[in-house]
């Protein structure tokens, strides 16, 4: 036991003193380097040096005896105050630390580095100083962002590009020395000025401010008409240099264009009005400038459209003159445009789906435009006096019809037609009677129609030849068109001027076909057509064959399908009678029904249909014997109110006695009571008896 304690004793020993060799030798090891840290920044110690875009410093370590370059270092952003460089290096020697910025020497020094487990911490402020460059235009108050300058040390670019930021501010840390300014880009322009700037960076100052004003100028044209008044609406001005456009824009409020910051150079000005080039200026811009350009132009210029007749063309459409779509609505034939160029334009006039164009020249407060627009004057010639109304006068363009008009009077014109081929046809019911062809080269025409016509008048009669007035007759002409005529209150239609032909006529009446004949014409006709129509007389009389004055009746067929076809209505005269003429004959209907309506009462009558055209007289009896109060009394209905009446008499007269006898036998018993005369008593019943014995006589 003793023993084991004595073991583990040692062994504690023996661990305890390797620990302690180790650590005595890491010790040494560690002793013979050292961590060197170098902290750099502009002269005043503010500021670090470091650019994200120009770069970082370079740190090169030399042995201080032999000269010898140990290492080359970048120096990596710290903070807002330093960059920073770290290096491991041998303790008990001489360094030389040398700093470059932008490929020139900023910084140098020695330093003995001896053993320490602390860093050797070395701050480094440079030879360079901040320096502000700001670009300015030529009055120095506005600034040039984005431009771009070049600098030169010794007729040598040093730094190149270095471009300002949106306050026309370029910030750069550059090393001592004396620079010269070289080119300052704006807008891709060399505006620096002519003058010779140098700058001198060295350590009198915190922070070089430097200030620019470069050759960049304003611009500004004011545009006016000939009578000097600021032009606003309808111009563009367009700003080129060196052959690209910089700018386009329309004046302000005061017919006023500001270009601003334009660099110095030849400019070319473009002013248009309406899409029309109307001033082309060059100018040298070379300091801040205000000029001023007169359009050619006319305030107000009113335009008249007119055709090949020197006739207003109304109801057209301006569509565009020169570049400048318009859409004015010629009317009364003419429109007024302001703010006119004066000069040569082309036009565009809409009228009838067409599109004129051509040439105008404006040089005036009026001008007129002539479409190419021409007439053809037709006078008609007939030796018949027609309505002209049924004639109608086409004409054809091409084989295709594009007008149709009425004659007025004996003339009709065709107006604002262009040059072409052309054929005018004179028509009666749609039937051609004659055809002229036309060609329209620069100028209107004028035609004579001369219409072989004659004249045809229709009648059309019932069964007892008696007029059918306001019959509806379809007469079809030649050319298989049809039309409509009516009779009149003698039956006759219209008289109609017609040409010599075939015509088939069909009469309707009560839109029945009431009869068909095929017309010929070959001179003055008068043509009579019979109805296959009925006369219906109807006799009305009541039970005592009195007649029945004012029954209202309804005539109407009843077809072979059920429907009822309502054709007339009357009412009976005085005589009881109505006449019902021209009932067409139908082969459908199965039935004849009339219909009576009298007073308070309705009767229906029913009949074979007729089947040919005739005269029919039909008789009607009603059981009416008389009419009470607006009401009418039957034969049945009067021996009711008869016998009602008589049974009403004698119950009357039944009561009536009864109510005097009681009466009479009160007074008896009242006399016998008060009656002392003798006899009185039997006097009264024989008053009583009396009077029966002549009631019963009666």
């Amino acid at each position: 036991m003793h023993t084991e304690k004595s073991l583990t004793t040692t062994l504690l020993v023996l661990i305890m003193l390797a620990s302690a060799t180790i650590f005595t030798i890491l010790e040494v090891s560690a002793q013979d380097t050292r961590e060197v840290i170098i902290y750099i920044s502009e002269h005043t110690g503010a500021l670090a040096l470091y650019d994200n875009i120009l770069g970082k410093p370079t740190v090169k370590i030399f042995n201080a005896t032999s000269n010898e370059l140990l290492l080359t270092l970048e120096a990596e952003y710290y903070n807002t105050t330093y960059s920073r460089v770290n290096a491991t290096l041998s303790v008990n020697t001489s360094y030389r630390v040398e700093i470059y910025w932008l490929d020139k020497k900023v910084y140098t020094t020695t330093f003995e580095l001896t053993a320490s487990t602390d860093p050797y911490v070395l701050a480094a402020k440079t030879n360079t100083t901040l320096t502000k460059i700001e670009l300015l235009d030529s009055r120095g108050t506005r600034k040039l962002p984005q431009a771009k300058i070049t600098l030169y040390e010794d007729a040598n670019i040093f730094l190149q590009g270095l471009t300002a930021d949106d306050n026309g501010i370029i910030r750069v840390l550059l090393p001592y020395g004396t620079y010269e300014i070289g080119e300052i880009y704006w807008k891709n322009t060399d505006v620096k000025p002519t003058e010779k700037i140098e700058l001198t960076v060295d350590d009198s100052v915190s922070v070089l401010h430097v200030e620019i004003s470069c050759r960049v100028y304003d611009l500004k044209l004011i545009i006016k008409d000939i009578f000097g008044r600021a032009l606003v609406t309808g111009v563009r001005v367009d700003l080129y240099f060196e052959g690209k456009l910089l700018n386009e824009t329309a004046p302000n409020s005061y017919g006023e264009v500001n270009f601003r910051l334009l660099p110095y150079g030849v400019y070319e000005i473009y002013v248009k009005w309406s899409g029309a080039l109307v001033n082309r200026t060059f100018l040298t811009v070379d300091q801040d400038l205000v000029i001023e350009i007169i359009v050619p132009l006319l305030p107000e210029v009113t335009i008249r459209v007119v055709d090949g007749d020197g006739e207003p063309v109304n109801r057209a459409v301006l569509i565009k003159l020169g570049e400048r779509t318009l859409n004015l609505d010629i009317e009364e034939g003419y429109c007024t445009i302001k703010n006119v160029l004066s000069g040569d334009y082309t036009y565009i006039v809409y009228w009838e789906g067409r599109n004129f164009t051509g040439m105008v020249r404006i040089a005036s407060p009026i001008v007129q435009i002539e479409l190419p627009l021409y007439s053809i004057h037709a006078t008609i010639k007939v030796d018949k006096p027609i309505d002209f109304r049924t004639l109608k006068i086409i004409l054809y363009k091409d084989g295709v019809k594009i007008k149709e008009l009425s004659p007025e009077g004996t003339y009709v014109t065709f107006r604002r037609l262009i040059t072409g081929f052309y054929a005018v046809e004179a028509h009666w019911y749609n039937y051609t009677l004659i055809r002229k062809d036309l060609h329209i080269v620069d100028s209107s025409l004028r035609i004579t129609l001369v219409l072989p016509l004659y004249k045809l008048r229709i009648r059309v009669v019932d069964v007892d030849n008696q007029p059918l007035y306001r019959a509806r007759l379809a007469l079809t002409l030649p050319n298989g068109s049809t039309t409509w005529l009516l009779t009149g209150p003698e039956g006759y239609t219209q008289a109609l001027i017609v040409p010599y032909a075939s015509y088939t006529c069909k009469v309707y009446w009560k839109g029945v076909l009431v009869a068909e004949d095929t017309i010929r014409v070959k001179e003055d006709t008068e043509w009579s057509l019979k109805a296959r129509v009925v006369n219906v007389l109807l006799t009305l009389k009541g039970f005592l064959n009195q007649p029945l004055s004012g029954a209202e009746v309804v005539l109407a067929y009843k077809l072979e399908n059920g429907t009822i076809l309502t054709l007339s209505w009357a009412q009976t005269n005085p005589e009881g009678q109505v006449l019902f003429r021209g009932i067409p004959l139908i082969h459908e209907a199965s039935a004849l029904i009339l219909e009576i309506s009298y007073k308070d009462r309705a009767y229906t009558k029913v009949y074979p249909p007729p089947t040919k055209s005739e005269s029919i007289k039909i008789d009607i009896s009603l059981d009416v014997v008389a009419v009470l109060f607006e009401h009418t009394v039957t034969i049945l209905e009067l021996v009711t109110y008869i016998l009602v009446g008589a049974a009403i008499a004698i119950v009357a007269t039944v009561v009536i006695s009864r109510i005097k006898e009681k009466k009479e036998f009160s007074e008896l018993i009242v006399e016998r009571n008060e009656e002392r005369e003798p006899g009185r008593i039997a006097r009264a019943f024989k008053k009583i008896f009396k009077r029966e014995e002549e009631e019963e006589e009666w």
